[in-house]
């Protein structure tokens, strides 16, 4: 490909202006019309705390459910709005930040959003209940203090209580919270699920533990958790007499990490090399330069069933190409044998724009952006086929006729008895 594709990263995306209650006054003060009464205007911006709404998660790594080797890769979630991570505080005093000019933001801001991994025998099924309810003073389990809109008390969330030892081991701290999100802007046209052009912004959070792994498969699971409001308190729970500490969980989701028996490394070690070597110095001196070429006498099978030897080169060749002219009558190839191409001097076929044809039609089938257009046009053009049948069906049904000035012309059957209707003056009795 030659398109180049740029993605551009960001330690923190704040918001304009945060959520929260504001009030908005405005008068008139003018020479000749004198002061006017203050016009105050009280609003809210809701964002999300408790829960999330249906389309804020785009994606989650690994996927809900996957079986695979995941004992390297950190969970994390990827959000379709790249201020949510920064939308709310881990400071109890902050309700709400916003700047005047994104460029002002400050890097590397804590996100008040984390993901947390616990692995098979630690998982914690997370409870529900109200907002008002589960952030209640305990005695054994610390709560954050937050103050609550009247219409957020009787609000649903989920919640996990964890072991204060544990908490304090697994919790990413406030200087590793900022590097576990960012921001991140790509051109989609890069990415093969999307067809969009433009740029796009996405937030990412990011877990800071590795799953566990074995042969069979441990489940591990992943939970995306609110820190609002817990500030600092790392040093507060270390001397405190709290036995668990309470998280509200905004998505859980569960995977299963596999130890795979050999590493990449071993596996290509481990290849027969014998298979795709050959020798050039046998043969004519034209086969020894289709070899040296690059070229690999491959074992060819027929449609109809006959098999042969023909000729491969794959994308990677040793020396340089001429770009391939186009076909003088411009038509488009509608299967791969349309690029089988024959050398009478050798007596065989050279398959290699026939596989990368093929290639790409796979490709471009599993891409489900073009895939939805291919199906457009199948669409659209069986549509167009049943009009043209459809009209060819009336044309034939129609009618020879007379008209009013005496000529020939096909007519349609309904127009035909409509005629005859006003030539008997409405009446065929």
């Amino acid at each position: 490909m030659d398109e180049k594709f740029e993605m551009k990263l960001e330690e923190s995306c704040l918001p304009l202006i945060g959520s929260g209650e504001y009030i908005m006054k405005a008068q008139v003060d003018g020479d000749i019309l004198g002061k006017s009464d203050w016009v105050e205007e009280h609003f809210y911006i809701d964002g999300p705390r408790f829960w999330l709404g249906e389309g804020e998660i785009v994606s989650v790594y690994p996927g809900s459910g996957m079986r695979g080797s995941f004992g390297d890769s950190f969970a994390h979630v990827i959000f379709g709005r790249r201020t949510l991570p920064w939308e709310r505080s881990i400071e109890p005093e902050k309700k709400g930040r916003f700047y005047a000019k994104q460029e002002e933001a400050p890097s590397r801001e804590p996100s008040w959003l984390t993901v947390l991994l616990l692995r098979d025998e630690e998982i914690v099924n997370p409870a529900s209940g109200t907002v008002e309810s589960v952030i209640k003073c305990a005695t054994d389990t610390f709560v954050p203090q937050l103050s609550l809109e009247e219409a957020e008390k009787a609000e649903e969330c989920s919640y996990i209580d964890l072991p204060r030892e544990f908490f304090l081991e697994l919790v990413p701290s406030v200087r590793e919270l900022a590097l576990l999100s960012h921001a991140r802007r790509v051109e989609p046209e890069g990415k093969v699920n999307n067809a969009v052009s433009g740029e796009e912004w996405v937030s990412a959070v990011v877990g800071n533990r590795l799953p566990a792994s074995g042969t069979e498969g441990v489940r591990n699971r992943a939970y995306l958790v609110s820190l609002e409001g817990y500030g600092d308190c790392w040093e507060t729970l270390k001397n405190a007499k709290h036995e668990k500490v309470r998280l509200l969980v905004l998505h859980s989701w569960e995977f299963y990490s596999v130890t795979e028996p050999l590493h990449f490394l071993e596996l290509c070690g481990k290849l027969d090399m014998n298979r795709f070597c050959v020798r050039p110095e046998a043969g004519t001196e034209h086969y020894r330069e289709i070899v040296e070429n690059g070229y690999l006498p491959m074992v060819h099978s027929f449609r109809e069933g006959s098999s042969t030897v023909s000729f491969y080169r794959g994308p990677l060749v040793p020396k340089c190409i001429e770009k391939s002219k186009p076909q003088e009558n411009g038509s488009a190839v509608w299967c791969q044998d349309a690029l089988y191409r024959y050398d009478p001097e050798i007596g065989m076929f050279d398959i290699s724009y026939a596989a990368a044809w093929q290639l790409g039609r796979l490709l471009a089938l599993g891409n489900q952006a073009a895939a939805g257009q291919v199906q457009k046009l199948r669409s659209a053009s069986k549509r167009h086929l049943q009009k043209q049948q459809e009209s060819e069906m009336r044309k034939n049904a129609g009618i020879r006729a007379c008209t009013p000035d005496g000529t020939e012309a096909d007519i349609s059957a309904g127009a035909w008895l409509l005629q005859i209707l006003n030539q008997e003056g409405g009446n065929l009795l």
